[in-house]
């Protein structure tokens, strides 16, 4: 989601009237250093729980209806699954259900990280 030589705020930005609910889905690299023993077997560690400053969601879902006042929406859940012990993957699925009606416009801020890219 991010350019990986970029500075600054990167963003998706999708004009949808009418949506209230949005569902994205990420995938992040598992720690070489760290696996989870599950009732399944050996589960990989997201790199998205190591986020600076300890945050639990690295991007900002907001709202506009008009592309240049936004407002945050705050009503993300988080839900981490299947995650693949290293070298691979964990999907991770953010919902935000409940959109504001009328805003017909949506945007996934991605902030800078320490790591460069998401």
């Amino acid at each position: 989601m991010r350019v990986a030589d970029a500075t600054g705020e990167q963003s998706l930005t999708y004009k949808v009237p009418g949506v209230r609910d949005v569902h994205l889905t990420a995938y992040y690299q598992t720690l070489a250093d760290k696996t989870v023993s599950t009732s399944a077997g050996s589960a990989g560690w997201s790199i998205r729980k190591s986020l600076v400053d300890g945050a639990n969601i690295d991007f900002r879902v907001q709202t506009s209806t008009d592309d240049s006042a936004w407002q945050d929406f705050n009503g993300v859940k988080v839900v981490d699954s299947l995650i693949e012990v290293h070298p691979g993957y964990a999907r991770t699925t953010f919902d935000a259900v409940g959109l504001p009606e009328g805003d017909g416009v949506r945007a996934c801020r991605v902030p800078g990280t320490r790591r460069g890219t998401l």
